[in-house]
């Protein structure tokens, strides 16, 4: 378990597309630094309940489209998904301000982090590393964590999807400055972040 005084942040963020491996990364650190841990995704569905579709439907979009893997193109569910990201980036910015402020630590993940959203703030007391992966490494943890049995042309469809998104969000990172790395293998990816963060 790491001390206080061995991290420089306050806040730690873990993004990258959904099912690389920032979940369970973030839990295992969480844990080494006494850090609670939140995901963006907990946060989105929170938000959802209190602000009607009119007003965000950037945060909609997935839900009311359930079949998007069918309908939407490689381009069309990157932008729907930056989307989301910046739709909610007012809440993760309050968030990470007031953690910095107050000194206290906390771990966020989820493929809602933008890094163009994330470079227009300070980064003090703040930092970030998104994932990326190959789309076979993609595809074999999207298989393992396959929970509703979805078809093997949707979970194909998927793949392409998320390392598209993995893509771009990887260029804006590095465009920007920020921690790219990549979650193979995700058995030594928590130790792999720490050392980036020394």
């Amino acid at each position: 378990m790491r001390s206080d005084t061995e991290a420089k942040w306050k806040v730690l963020l873990i993004g990258g597309t959904s099912g690389i491996g920032k979940s369970s990364a973030a839990r295992e650190l969480a844990q080494r630094y006494s850090a609670p841990f939140l995901e963006l995704d907990d946060l989105r569905i929170a938000v959802r309940s209190m602000v009607p579709r009119e007003a965000q439907p950037a945060l909609y979009t997935f839900v009311d489209t359930p079949d998007y893997h069918e309908r939407f193109s490689n381009e069309e569910f990157v932008e729907n998904l930056l989307n989301v990201g910046r739709a909610l980036w007012p809440g993760v910015d309050s968030i990470i301000s007031k953690h910095v402020r107050l000194g206290e630590k906390i771990i966020m993940e989820g493929d809602a982090l933008i890094p163009e959203m994330l470079a227009q703030r300070s980064q003090e007391g703040v930092a970030a590393v998104f994932l990326y992966d190959e789309p076979g490494a993609i595809k074999t943890k999207q298989l393992e964590r396959n929970r509703h049995g979805k078809a093997a042309e949707t979970i194909d469809t998927n793949v392409a999807f998320s390392f598209s998104y993995s893509e771009v969000v990887r260029k804006q990172a590095q465009q920007h400055g920020f921690h790219t790395l990549c979650a193979s293998p995700v058995e030594t990816l928590a130790d792999r972040i720490e050392v980036l963060l020394v």
